[in-house]
Parts: structure tokens; C-alpha cells; sequence
């Protein structure tokens, strides 16, 4: 440590020091340690870290090594520090004064179970001026992670630009490849906050390296937790227990859990004013942790404790985190980096996509401190407004609502833009479609997937206007081809407007009417020859008959040709409401009335292919007697020549023929020849009271044309016995007399008359008025009901003697014949007849 002394020099010393002796003998007495300082006579302590200057006195304050002593020692060391890396030196021992660095064997505490911590150059070397630097580093020593160091005497490590010289920065090690220390989180924090500067969010702030020349120090983390603004978390806390960090050690280090820290919180309380809950405690070294993991999670997964709104925007509506919090963030990703604007403790907006145009306006600012203040509110956003105008469509004037964020609020389609279904100032004619004073329409009738009260969240929110309903074309067309706010379009095609081409916002035939609108108004009277009913078709109106959507429609409901009492839609096509589901569906549906059906006993049809209505009463199914002789029974509904345009034979034969034939039971009779121009009818058709014998047009043929196609059949004097047959029947050339059957008619068929007249048969004072009270001898009255007339005709004269007139009881009371021999009527005989005391004469003598 000391040049070798000269003969000459080593006198002069020996001299001083004799005189030193002197002196120190005559005065006072210095202790041995400072006289004997390493300090005083030989170097600095710590030793000064340079090239040595050549100077050969003692005393030498200049002295100096190549070296870093001054980095690996304290300011103050002691000769304890020193014997770490060298052997043990004692300051009144000078042995180590033999021109020989003597280094330890081992580096003290400084070693792992398993590695021996030692300087490479050897225990020990001679000193000399100019050092041999060769090989002068150290090996496996734990202040360094284990690492070899650079040589000694090279330049001192910078923090923080050599941190990784020593263990990684940030450590990246794995079990298998330990060095540099184990990676647990650290790569994961460092995306948050970067560089080694940031090391002091969960350490000591090591802005040197001191925290590398404590023997036996621990990793130190618990106390030292910082939030990202670097201000200590009092009650954050590490469970780890800070050992066995070091690459020798590292298979049995134990990572623990963070807790109470704000970086894993959800930054502020559910109402936005105070801090935040903790949420999760994460492993150190665990899983890669999601949105949930540290705040709630917002969004898209439905999470009922989302903090304000969230809820609503992210899982509900599904809008992307990025739309307000800038383009940087999605629902799994976050920016990430130096000066990151996530976990700084900070709410930071940034409004892109629907929420930039117009750019959205929030009461507390873009950028707030999480937990500084209740939420605030929204306004002048896309999101919550009218979208466009409500007279044109267009993107100006627009109505911008000014909405909390406070999680206790709840909108109504009114918090964004007009309900529609209550607001009459609905944007173009939603007010006309979805009011209940209007259409009262759901919102699914055009846009699927939409009620008055639930949106569908894909299309919902989105600059788009989307339209679902079937068989719908609208000019402006749908989704993204219908931007919102391009103005208003037509709709055409459509099943609720049959063929119309309807303008959005505009008006239809009617504003009052809702029948009206589209087609005629159901209203009773107003549909009428002069105001014929019109079709869908819009905006020319039409009316002709031989439009497959008009076709008979005036005629039924008007009874333009008067041979019917006016018809209601019911009759056709039941109770039909606005909203129906069989209404404005794109088909016509058919609900047929009891008169149609008579009471039920036919299946009526109408074919959309043909146009024709068939096995309808109205049109003469099922006629009394199986009368099918009509001649156009299944009309076309938009046939133009159905009916002629004046009355005549052919037209009343139509239904049922005119005459209807004897063989369905109807008296043989003639129409008169040239009705109705020449003739009119007179009595030919006497039996039905409705027919006007003076009749000869569709408007008087019938006395009350609302008696005819009414399921019942009128019969003359209301319904008497004496309308067709005589009261009762008599025989040819009979007359009746005042209380002498004064109402019978002699029968123009063979033995028609029979004994009516004979033997009181029936009482000579009967009058018709009477009824069948006096034909229940021998007749049956359910086989000849008038009241209501039920015409159940047969060529069969029915006779059912009353039992009660029997002469033996055992036997039966019968009459003979009810039958025809070819077109005459063969009368019989009774027999086991009281009245005849058996035996009868024939019913009839000369048939």
C-alpha cells in the first residue's frame, strides 16, 4: 500500500520519528486510534476513487486508488465496512502495511445458500502504483442480483439508467431462467406507469444505490405502496413476505396479494363524489386481470353494480367505451404508457363517434380527479336528442336533451328524443302511427325488434334509422343506406298502405277518419253512389268497381242496386280494430257473419286467384228445396257485369231461380211475359209478402228491400196458413161461407181438398189466424213451422194422426199414403181410428 522506502529516506524518518517521540513524550498523550488512523497516515475513508498522485510523505491526504470504494461504502464507514470485501483489519493493526491487497475469501452476507459471492482477481495481489485491472470484478454477489460486475474502477452506475445492469428493469425472469429476478407483474405494471422512475409505486424511491450495500436487506414493498400521483396509500398493503427474491432463491420466493390500493379500486363512489371501493385483492404474479378486476366491470357483460350510467351505455345500449372515453379504450383495452390518461387518478373524456358530432358537453369537464364530485350531466350529445327535425327530417333544429349520470335516473324514449307514443310532436308521422288517439301502432310494425317501451341495442343509438316491416319499400331505404336527419322519404309497397305511395310527415285522404285514411270510412251512410268506396291506392284516388281493391265494395255497403239492405264490413270481415293483427297485413282477411254462413251450415270462400266469392247464402247457397238453379252463384267481385243495369228476369235468377223449379218444392208458377218493362209481376209471386206486384226496378221490387237476403223467408199476412194453401184445403168447386170455412181455397192439385171440408174435419169457424192448432189432428207442427217460417218442402203430403184418436190402445193409428204415383198425390185410408170406429173411407173418394 506504501512505495518501498530508500536507505536515505528511512534514516531522515527514523530521526523524525525519534524526535516525535520527544515530543509526544513531553506533552500530552494522543490516543493510539487516531494516531493510528487509517485515515491520517494512509488513505482516505473512504478511500478516494482515482489515479494515485505521486507523493512519498506520510500523511498523504491525497492518496488515492483506482477504484469505487466511495459507491460501496457509507459516508462514514468504519473498518466493519471494510471487512466485507477484504480480510479483517483492526485500526491500531497496521499488518495489512505489506504491499499486498489481502481480499476476503468470500464476500460476507453477500453469498446464497449456494453461491459463493467473491472478487475474481484473487484473495490476494501486490499493490503498485498503476494497478493491474485485469480480471478485477466481482461474481455472484447479491448486491449486484448475482450478476458479474464491470471491472473496478470502471464509472459508477447512473440511476436510473443502470438499474437493469444489476436485475431487470423491470425484472422479466422466469422459474426457469431466473436472472434478473422473477418477472410476477411487473411487465404488466410497467405498460402503466414505464421506466424505472416508477419503480417507487410499490418501493423505496431509490434514486441511488444504496439500497444494494445493506447486508441482509429485504425487498422492501410493505410502507412503501403509492397511488399513481406517488402519494403513499396509508392502508394499502403487500401479504408477501419480501424473501428469497434473489436468482439462487427464486424457486422458493412467494408472491403475495395487493390490498386497498386505488389503482385496484373503482377510482370513485357509486354516486361520483369520494373514493372508491376495493374490488378485487390481485396475486401478485396471478392471472392477467380484465376491467373487472380492479373498477367494475362496465360493460358489454351485464354487471348490475356498474358505477352511473354504465350500466345503461355499455350493456344495455352496448356503446363502446371509446365513444367517451376516446378511441384508446375498448371494453378488454385501455392505453397504456407514460402519461397514460388510464389509472392516474383522473376520469378523462375524449368523445369520438356518435358522442364527437356535435361534440358532447359534460358539466364536470373532460378531465376531472376521480371522487372529486357528485356526476354530472350530458348535454348537447347525439345520443339523447331528437336526431332531426320534425317537419323535414333534417339535421337542423334539432332538440338536445341535458341528461344525469346519476345512477338513480331512468330514461323513458322521452329522455332522448319525443315518445312517440304520447308526444304529439313526434317527428314526422310517428304521431299519426303511434298515438292511441292516432293508429296507436307499436314500433315493431316498422322497426323489428322495437316496442313503444324496449329498443333493440344493435340499432339502436347508431346515425342509422333502420326499417324491418315485410313487404315495406322506403325511398330513403334502411340502415346505413338511412342515415339519420337526410330528410323524409315514401313509403310504397307497404302492407299497412296497401298500394300507396305515402310521403313521410304528409297527409292522406283523411286527418280525421282512420278508416278514411287509407280507404273508405266504415262510418254508416258514407259510402254511397256519389261517394263510391276507393281503394289504397295513393295519391290518385280510385274508385271503379272493376279494381280488384274496390270491386264490389259500394254495392255491399251503399246497396246501390237496392236489392239488399245496406252490408257492414262485419258481414264479411268481422270486428276489425286499426291495430288488428289481421289488419294491414298484407292479405285480406275474411271473418264471415251468421248471415253468410247461415247460422253456421256453410263454409263460404273467396279466392284471391279468381276474384270469386262462392257457397255463400247471400248468393244463393243452400236455397229452400236444394234450389241450385242460380245462375251466377259465385260472383267475381270486381266483375263489371254481374248484375245488368236495369232489373230483369235474369238478374233476380242470378241466386235462385225465378221461378225457383217445382222440384225443390215451389208451386209451379210463370213469370209474366215482358216483365218488368210491360209487366209487372201482379200475383205471381203472391205468397212473399216483400214483393211489390207493381214492382219493376232494383229500387221498387221489394216493399222493403232490407226483407230480402235476410235468412228469412216473408211470407204474405205475416206467415198465415191461408197465404198458400186454403184455410183449410178444399176440394175443386168448394166456396166457403161466412162461418162455413169462409177461408178455405179449393187445391189446384188432386185430391187436395180430400175431407177438410168434411165431417168438421176442421171446424167450419176456423180462420187462419188460428194457425195449426187445427191441423194437429193429423199433422205434425214441426214439419210445417211458419213463425218463423221454416219451409221444409216435400212432394209428400206429411201426415202424422195424433195418437190419441185411437180405437184399440194397442194398436197404432195410421194413414195409409203420404205418396206420389208419378206426379198425382195418392190419398189413402185411415185405420184404428176412433172417429170412424176403425176403418175409414178413403181420404180422398175420387183420387
Amino acid at each position: 500500500m506504501k512505495r518501498a522506502l530508500t536507505a536515505g529516506m528511512f534514516s531522515s524518518m527514523m530521526a523524525i520519528f525519534t524526535l516525535m517521540v520527544f515530543a509526544l513524550t513531553a506533552g500530552p498523550v494522543q490516543a493510539a486510534s487516531v494516531l493510528n488512523s487509517c485515515t491520517t497516515y494512509c488513505h482516505g475513508m473512504p478511500p478516494r476513487d482515482a489515479a494515485r498522485k505521486a507523493n512519498p510523505h506520510f500523511d498523504s491526504r491525497s492518496s488515492a486508488f483506482l477504484g469505487n470504494h466511495a459507491k460501496h461504502l457509507p459516508p462514514a464507514p468504519t473498518v466493519a465496512n471494510c471487512n466485507v470485501c477484504h480480510t479483517p483489519v483492526a485500526a491500531t493493526n497496521f499488518g495489512h502495511q505489506n504491499n499486498v491487497i489481502n481480499m476476503a475469501n468470500s464476500l460476507k452476507s453477500y453469498s446464497s445458500a449456494t453461491l459463493r459471492a467473491k472478487y475474481d482477481k484473487g484473495i490476494f495481489f501486490n499493490q503498485t502504483s498503476v494497478p493491474n485491472l485485469t480480471n478485477a470484478r466481482c461474481s455472484n454477489t447479491s448486491c449486484h442480483f448475482e450478476k458479474q460486475t464491470p471491472l473496478w474502477g470502471s464509472a459508477a452506475y447512473v440511476a436510473p439508467a443502470d438499474c437493469a445492469a444489476c436485475h431487470g428493469a423491470p425484472p422479466a425472469g422466469t422459474t426457469a431462467a431466473p436472472a434478473g429476478g422473477l418477472a410476477g407483474s411487473h411487465a404488466r405494471h410497467n405498460l402503466y406507469f414505464p421506466g424505472t422512475t416508477n419503480c417507487q409505486k410499490c418501493h423505496a424511491d431509490h434514486v441511488t444505490f444504496t439500497h444494494a450495500t445493506s447486508a441482509g436487506r429485504a425487498l422492501k414493498v410493505q410502507g412503501f405502496l403509492r397511488d399513481p400521483l406517488n402519494t403513499l396509500e396509508a392502508s394499502g398493503t403487500y401479504t408477501g413476505a419480501a424473501t428469497n427474491y434473489l436468482p439462487s432463491k427464486s424457486g422458493s420466493q412467494v408472491f403475495g396479494t395487493c390490498n386497498n390500493l386505488y389503482c385496484h379500486s373503482s377510482g370513485q363512489s357509486a354516486t361520483g363524489a369520494g373514493a372508491g371501493t376495493t374490488v378485487a385483492t390481485p396475486a401478485w404474479g396471478g392471472a392477467a386481470l380484465s376491467c373487472g378486476s380492479c373498477h367494475q366491470n362496465m360493460g358489454p357483460a351485464v354487471n348490475a353494480a356498474a358505477t352511473g350510467k354504465h350500466a345503461k351505455h355499455a350493456q344495455t345500449a352496448g356503446i363502446a367505451c371509446s365513444v367517451c372515453h376516446g378511441a384508446s379504450y375498448t371494453s378488454t383495452s385501455v392505453p397504456t404508457g407514460a402519461g397514460t390518461t388510464h389509472v392516474n387518478k383522473s376520469i378523462n373524456l375524449a368523445w369520438t363517434g356518435l358522442a364527437a358530432t356535435p361534440a358532447t358537453t359534460y358539466t364536470k369537464t373532460n378531465t376531472f380527479a376521480a371522487g372529486s364530485a357528485a356526476y354530472g350531466s350530458c348535454s348537447n350529445t347525439y345520443c339523447h336528442s331528437t336526431v332531426q327535425n320534425a317537419s323535414t327530417g333534417a339535421n337542423t333544429t334539432v332538440t338536445y336533451r341535458t341528461v344525469s349520470w346519476a345512477a338513480a335516473t331512468t330514461l323513458t324514449c322521452a329522455g332522448c328524443h319525443v315518445d312517440m307514443s304520447t308526444d304529439v310532436t313526434g317527428t314526422g308521422s310517428h304521431r299519426i302511427h303511434t298515438l292511441a288517439t292516432g293508429a296507436n301502432l307499436d314500433c315493431v310494425r316498422c322497426h323489428l325488434g322495437y316496442t313503444k317501451t324496449t329498443t333493440t341495442a344493435a340499432t339502436h343509438a347508431n346515425r342509422q334509422i333502420e326499417l324491418g316491416a315485410a313487404g315495406m319499400t322506403y325511398s330513403q331505404g334502411s340502415g346505413a343506406a338511412h342515415p339519420a336527419a337526410n330528410g323524409y322519404g315514401t313509403c310504397s309497397a307497404s302492407a299497412c298502405h296497401g298500394s300507396a305511395t305515402v310521403t313521410w310527415g304528409g297527409t292522406l285522404w283523411s286527418t280525421t277518419d282512420q278508416c278514411g285514411k287509407c280507404h273508405s270510412s266504415s262510418t254508416a251512410g258514407a259510402v254511397t253512389t256519389a261517394t263510391p268506396f276507393y281503394s289504397t291506392a295513393f295519391p290518385v284516388k280510385v274508385t271503379a268497381n272493376t279494381d280488384p281493391k274496390v270491386g264490389a265494395h259500394t254495392a255491399h255497403i251503399a246497396s246501390s242496386d237496392s236489392l239488399s239492405a245496406a252490408m257492414v264490413c262485419s258481414a264479411c270481415h268481422g270486428t276489425v280494430a286499426l291495430n288488428s293483427a289481421t289488419h294491414m297485413a298484407g292479405s285480406t282477411s275474411f271473418a264471415w257473419s251468421t248471415l253468410a254462413t247461415k247460422n253456421g251450415a256453410l263454409t263460404p270462400a273467396y279466392s284471391a286467384t279468381t276474384g270469386a266469392c262462392s257457397n255463400v247464402y247471400c248468393h244463393g247457397a243452400s236455397m229452400p228445396g236444394g234450389d241450385t238453379s242460380g245462375t251466377n252463384k259465385a260472383p267475381v267481385w270486381n266483375s263489371a257485369t254481374y248484375l245488368p243495369a236495369t232489373l230483369s228476369s235474369a238478374a233476380c235468377g242470378t241466386c235462385h231461380g225465378f221461378p225457383p223449379p217445382v222440384s225443390s218444392g215451389h208451386p209451379a208458377v210463370s213469370i209474366p211475359a215482358g216483365f218488368p218493362a210491360t209487366a209487372s209481376l201482379g200475383t205471381t209471386c203472391s205468397c212473399h209478402s216483400n214483393i211489390n206486384p207493381a214492382g219493376n226496378s232494383y229500387a221498387t221490387i221489394f216493399v222493403n228491400k232490407a226483407l230480402h237476403i235476410n235468412g228469412t223467408m216473408e211470407i204474405i199476412s205475416g206467415g198465415a196458413c191461408d197465404a198458400c194453401h186454403g184455410y183449410p184445403p178444399a176440394s175443386a168447386g168448394f166456396k166457403g161461407t161466412l162461418g162455413n170455412w169462409s177461408s178455405a181455397r179449393a187445391e189446384n192439385y188432386l185430391g187436395g181438398g180430400g175431407a177438410h171440408t168434411i165431417q168438421n174435419h176442421v171446424s167450419k169457424s176456423a180462420k187462419p189466424g188460428e194457425g195449426f192448432s187445427n191441423c194437429t189432428k193429423c199433422h205434425d207442427s214441426a214439419d210445417h213451422q211458419m213463425s218463423p217460417i221454416v219451409f221444409n218442402p216435400s212432394q209428400n203430403i206429411k201426415v202424422k194422426v195424433n195418437q190419441r184418436f185411437r180405437l184399440e190402445a194397442a194398436k197404432q193409428f195410421k194413414y195409409t199414403s203420404n205418396r206420389l204415383d208419378a206426379a198425382a198425390h195418392q190419398t189413402g185410408t185411415c185405420s184404428n181410428n176412433s172417429c170412424h170406429y176403425g176403418a175409414t173411407p178413403k181420404w180422398d173418394p175420387l183420387h
